[in-house]
């Protein structure tokens, strides 16, 4: 079987370390992308963690070979990995937005896993995600956020659109509260286009499958 090439963000943190500790050898998965802060940035993720490698097993060497990429260049991730895993924590009053957008057509099969760990007091973070499937294409978003600190806040937004009959979409939002004074919230649709909006652009001159794009394109911009 041909694993799966993934990524962690936020890869030289604690929870990032995790990550790459749990990846390590895993029968589905082999990260092949690394992101972190410029400071680590360029270097060898051994390098990068090294005095502060929190896990109790070795820094795995094929991940401690992976050169470090800078994680507010996420665009460089684009072909290196099918499958990204975020792993932010955040500091004191830091803020956090992750914005996933894509269309699934013919049999693509997306995973989104995004994470995000409100550690610092009034931290704020937002997990967004919109996607639109077609054809037979899937699609799975899981969004977490925990709220460890007081007057942490967080948000896990996901919706999804389903255009085809065999497209199938699944959404899973994990919200966690270890702290009395911190608020996390979620919501999570999943739908059809509305044909009323579909309809509307017909009566001005599109044709079903014009409108439909029109539609697409305005929830993914």
């Amino acid at each position: 079987m041909e694993k799966i090439a993934v990524g962690v963000i936020g890869a030289t943190g604690m929870v990032g370390q995790n990550y790459i500790r749990l990846l390590n050898n895993h029968p589905w998965f082999e990260v092949t992308y690394v992101g972190a802060s410029p400071g680590s940035a360029g270097k060898r993720y051994k390098d990068a963690v090294a005095g502060r490698w929190h896990m109790q097993t070795e820094t795995p060497d094929k991940a401690g070979a992976l050169v470090v990429a800078d994680a507010n260049q996420i665009s460089e991730a684009k072909g290196r990995c099918d499958l990204l895993f975020s792993a932010l924590e955040m500091d004191k009053k830091a803020v956090a937005e992750l914005v996933v957008k894509a269309y699934g057509k013919g049999s693509d099969d997306i995973k989104v896993w995004e994470k995000i760990h409100l550690n610092g007091t009034g931290a704020r973070g937002m997990a967004k995600s919109r996607l639109v499937l077609g054809d037979k294409a899937k699609a799975e978003v899981r969004g977490e956020t925990y709220g460890n600190a007081p007057y942490a806040r967080g948000h896990v937004d996901c919706m999804e659109l389903v255009n085809g009959t065999e497209a199938v979409a699944r959404a899973i939002p994990i919200v966690s509260v270890t702290d009395g004074k911190a608020k996390v919230t979620h919501e999570a649709a999943i739908g059809s286009i509305d044909r009323k909006q579909v309809e509307t652009l017909m009566a001005r001159g599109l044709d079903e499958n014009e409108a439909v794009d029109v539609i697409v394109r305005g929830i993914l911009r």
